[in-house]
């Protein structure tokens, strides 16, 4: 049986993808198993692709993993943090 931060963390990235869809994503997608800083990657409707850093409630934030990743014109990386059931959303 997976541990509780597992379970968690998956939930998590489930409500993000499902957001992502809300805000119009064509495909939205985990990256289970991936080892990655990215959890979610969603192409948008308008063409432009979200790459997604997950974090729940006391979780620390991991800027710094993000910022060394290459950016292309159209990807957008994004930290979302889940508070009480509220998403904040950090753009780099």
């Amino acid at each position: 049986m997976p541990n509780s931060n597992y379970v968690a963390g998956r939930r998590a990235e489930y409500l993000a993808v499902q957001e992502l869809k809300k805000q119009g994503a064509v495909v939205a997608q985990r990256t289970a198993g991936s080892h990655s800083p990215i959890d979610v990657f969603a192409l948008m409707h308008d063409g432009t692709v979200k790459l997604v850093q997950i974090k729940k409630d006391d979780s620390p934030l991991e800027l710094d993993k993000l910022e060394k990743l290459p950016a292309a014109a159209n990807v957008s990386i994004e930290l979302w943090h889940r508070v009480n059931r509220k998403w904040t959303i950090h753009s780099l």
